[in-house]
């Protein structure tokens, strides 16, 4: 359905470009343009945000949902929340440290409900933070790999993105992914994880092991995906990862090279 295809044209632009998984109302009908806003009955007087998720909701399917933040609403891709404000937060975390005060800007949701998904990182220790003399807290650290660590706040003395580099996979196992990968996009958007695992033929451990670092490196991302059409089987050779979240489908950085 070619507005299904232009929402995931504009949301995967986004992911590819910024790192997020949502995109404002406001922001979405500027990347629409006119012709877009046509194609969804939007065009014409500024739309309300209650009118634009009338709009959309018929094309929200197993692949987009909308969340509402405290001043507007917001499409996103169907991942777990968590999810979605850890890969945020790990944009964010690439420019320095923050202050919690920091954080709740643009976040796709409520500010309480910001809190609770920030709790839960927090106790899964995929962020951390420090206090300093003055009592000022600071996040200084984000587990990109989204395992638990050891470590605490205080033995980090600067920030800094934590990669395992003991799983690191070979140079020739990184180039057959990439490869594979090409093979099945071919302008798909979102490529399933099961046909990528099957064209490579390689055992679990060995796959998983590479799509983790890849996409704690940022070059892989993973979305739910629609499993209404999937068998047992394509579901099973999908991919749940450490917090138990389960993935159908991914998406990687154009043009990147990670031979």
């Amino acid at each position: 359905m070619e507005q299904i295809a232009l929402l995931n044209k504009i949301l995967t632009q986004i992911k590819q470009r910024e790192g997020k998984n949502y995109i404002s109302f406001a922001a979405l009908l500027t990347k629409l343009g006119k012709t877009g806003c046509k194609l969804f009955g939007l065009a014409g007087t500024k739309p309300s945000a209650a009118i634009i998720e009338k709009s959309l909701s018929p094309y929200l399917d197993n692949t987009f949902m909308i969340l509402k933040g405290s001043r507007t609403s917001f499409l996103a891709f169907k991942l777990p929340i968590d999810e979605i404000v850890f890969e945020a937060l790990r944009i964010k975390f690439q420019k320095g440290p923050f202050s919690p005060g920091q954080l709740t800007q643009h976040m796709p949701m409520k500010k309480d409900e910001f809190i609770a998904c920030f709790n839960r990182l927090l106790e899964t220790m995929r962020i951390s933070v420090s206090v300093n003399a003055e009592f000022k807290v600071t996040v200084r650290n984000i587990n990109a790999s989204g395992s638990t660590v050891n470590s605490t706040p205080a033995t980090i003395p600067t920030p800094q993105i934590q990669i395992s580099t003991s799983s690191l996979s070979p140079q020739d196992d990184r180039k057959q992914f990439r490869e594979a990968f090409d093979e099945l996009d071919k302008g798909r958007i979102f490529v399933r994880i099961c046909n990528l695992r099957r064209k490579l033929g390689w055992d679990k451990t060995r796959f998983n092991s590479l799509l983790r670092q890849l996409r704690a490196e940022g070059i892989v991302q993973l979305h739910a995906g629609d499993i209404s059409s999937m068998s047992e089987e394509d579901i099973d050779q999908s991919f749940t990862d450490e917090s138990n979240f389960f993935y159908a489908t991914l998406t990687m950085k154009p043009q990147t090279n990670i031979r």
